[in-house]
């Protein structure tokens, strides 16, 4: 019987590990579940189609605003790019100097974040080559502390890699912004399944159970 138990307490404990965190918004077609911790601050010229939310690489946005700043987060999003940008894109960013990730015309991933002089950037870059009409997720985790920030970009749930910035962060806002149209010079075309957005530092288990 205590085998039993002791199984049961090991299975709980793994399911807990995996499915640790809620998020603190959802986007998707049907509609955008902020869970009452944020509202949908702007919308603009974005469409909703059957199976994705179309941004036009223009000046579709969508804007979600935060009761405070999250100096720690994981922003998840399943999408598909129906072609490269003729330049970069910002699939999604926290503005001013933006923390986001971003697509470039040849198709490399990236997610950026600087610190509060402005001028200390972090760049993680991935390997693999974004390919117009087939569909990926990306996760960007931020976790912000005292003195140092962790940055980690994964594709499809594998880790790209990870970096870290000593010293203070730039003071980035409530806002997230989808799309970019409109607040930045680098809005990106994109069909977006699904965006949820967590208050916490997920783990690379959590990141890889997320659909």
């Amino acid at each position: 019987m205590k085998r039993i138990a002791v199984f049961f307490a090991v299975v709980i404990a793994g399911l807990t590990a995996v499915f640790a965190a809620d998020p603190i918004s959802v986007v998707t077609p049907e509609g955008y579940d902020t869970t009452g911790k944020a509202k949908l601050a702007r919308l603009s010229n974005v469409e909703n189609r059957a199976e994705c939310l179309y941004f036009n690489g223009s000046n579709s946005i969508m804007v979600l605003m935060y009761p405070e700043a999250l100096k720690t987060l994981t922003v998840w999003a399943d999408f598909t790019l129906p072609a490269l940008p003729a330049d970069s894109g910002m699939l999604f960013a926290r503005p001013g100097f933006h923390n986001g990730v971003m697509v470039n015309r040849n198709g490399t991933l990236m997610l950026t974040f600087y610190g509060a002089d402005k001028k200390t950037t972090r760049m993680i870059t991935a390997s693999e080559k974004l390919i117009p009409g087939e569909r990926y997720k990306v996760a960007a985790v931020m976790d912000q502390g005292p003195d140092k920030t962790m940055i980690s970009l994964y594709l499809n749930g594998s880790l790209v890699g990870r970096s870290m910035l000593r010293g203070e962060a730039y003071p980035y806002g409530q806002f997230l912004v989808i799309g970019a149209g409109n607040v930045s010079s680098l809005p990106l075309e994109a069909e977006l399944h699904k965006l949820m957005v967590f208050d916490t530092a997920l783990s690379a288990d959590e990141i890889a159970a997320l659909k």
